[in-house]
């Protein structure tokens, strides 16, 4: 379970003024290129307010530079994880993304759903100050860099899966070509530590397929809010 953080009302009335000068907005094709996110400067700007409310160290243009930028990083690093990466792996895209230490854009796209260097699905969000102050209580309380990896599945996705077991689906995957045949056969099994794979049998075999492959479900058993439930779990 994610660690909850307290966010100080001071701050979060300060990051509602801020934004107020300068709104702020996500989009997910940022993280595949290197001047994405403002050429990685989208809150750097906010290291100011923090220095004024005495959160953080007066900037340093010396030897301690870097240190400064990475509370910032780290702000912007904790936007896009909350903002960008949960929602698209709630919709079946997960973005495995890598921290880079650099002037220009540190948070960028290494895979989706396994595949190095494909496309982002395009989301775009804006910040809101309850977003940002979130954000940045998580950045001052830790160093570590948020873990960029699918969420577990929701437990009403997982219930609904699981009550699923033993209908008939048909399995597009991400990795098949478009002419390929999908997997399909009766739903056996749904892996309860995690919800990642998937058992599927037909002909007396059964196949397992990472439910990060998933890429649509199709099925004519199913009543429309199982399709529902299907649709947002892997699409």
């Amino acid at each position: 379970m994610e660690d909850t953080y307290e966010v100080n009302e001071q701050l979060l009335t300060t990051c509602s003024q801020w934004l107020g000068v300068h709104p702020l907005h996500l989009t997910s094709s940022d993280l595949m290129s290197k001047w994405g996110f403002g050429d990685g400067d989208a809150v750097a700007d906010f290291y100011s307010v923090l220095e004024a409310l005495g959160y953080v160290e007066p900037y340093n243009d010396g030897d301690n530079a870097a240190a400064d930028y990475e509370v910032t990083d780290r702000i912007l690093a904790h936007l896009v994880h909350d903002l960008l990466i949960l929602p698209l792996a709630s919709r079946g895209s997960v973005v495995e993304t890598r921290i880079w230490g650099t002037s220009h854009n540190p948070i960028r796209r290494h895979s989706v759903n396994g595949i190095v260097d494909a496309d982002v699905p395009e989301i775009s969000t804006r910040v809101t100050p309850e977003d940002l102050a979130s954000a940045t209580t998580k950045a001052l309380a830790s160093d570590a860099y948020p873990t960029m990896a699918a969420p577990e599945v929701p437990s009403a996705h997982e219930a609904g899966l699981v009550a699923l077991v033993g209908r008939h689906v048909e399995i597009y995957q991400f990795l098949a070509g478009p002419d390929d045949d999908p997997v399909m056969g009766t739903l056996v099994a749904v892996t309860p530590e995690d919800l990642t794979v998937l058992s599927l049998r037909f002909d007396g075999v059964v196949t397992v397929v990472p439910r990060t492959t998933v890429r649509y479900v199709q099925t004519g058993s199913l009543t429309t809010a199982e399709e529902d439930l299907f649709e947002r779990t892997f699409q």
